[in-house]
């Protein structure tokens, strides 16, 4: 795990994660994926669940799924994307997260959308991070300026999306 120090006071990993369940106990399941994120890190805001239709395939069809559940987590960690990117693996195997085909029912989806490294008390105020790793890991999360739930729910946390995207790293 790597820290980045500056003077006394580390700094440690910041991430505006998603989470959404369509499958069970939509809120159960929520509660069970933050109770496992809190033995990895600390959240420092959420937002409001809020029930959204699930993605359409890319030919505009409906995919006929129930509702799912989101919320978005401003999360600080010791963990560099792609160790925070296995541990949300494991997670969401955990719940029950089917990998056989993508767009299926989920008991827990998490994404990360946005990284940055900074102390300061705002996330919007960070200079966030780009990052793509050996995984198919992408941050920020590929579809996040297209899903307005999202948008919707970061701003939820007080949030400025027009200031995320201008400190969003050249």
């Amino acid at each position: 795990m790597q820290t980045a120090i500056v003077g006394d006071s580390m700094i440690l990993n910041r991430y505006l994660l998603s989470l959404g369940a369509n499958l069970g106990d939509l809120h159960e399941n929520l509660q069970k994926a933050e109770h496992e994120l809190l033995l990895l890190g600390s959240i420092v805001a959420r937002s409001r669940p809020a029930l959204t239709k699930p993605l359409s395939y890319s030919d505009g069809r409906e995919i006929g799924q129930p509702l799912y559940l989101n919320m978005v987590v401003d999360f600080r960690v010791n963990l560099l994307p792609e160790a925070l990117y296995k541990e949300i693996v494991r997670i969401e195997d955990w719940l029950g997260h089917n990998r056989q085909q993508k767009g299926e029912n989920r008991h827990m989806d998490i994404d990360i959308l946005l990284y940055a490294k900074d102390s300061s008390p705002r996330f919007d105020a960070c200079q966030m991070l780009l990052y793509s790793g050996q995984t198919s890991l992408s941050i920020p999360h590929k579809e996040l300026w297209q899903r307005a739930f999202l948008i919707e729910l970061i701003q939820d946390l007080g949030l400025s999306i027009e200031q995320i995207q201008r400190n969003l790293a050249p």
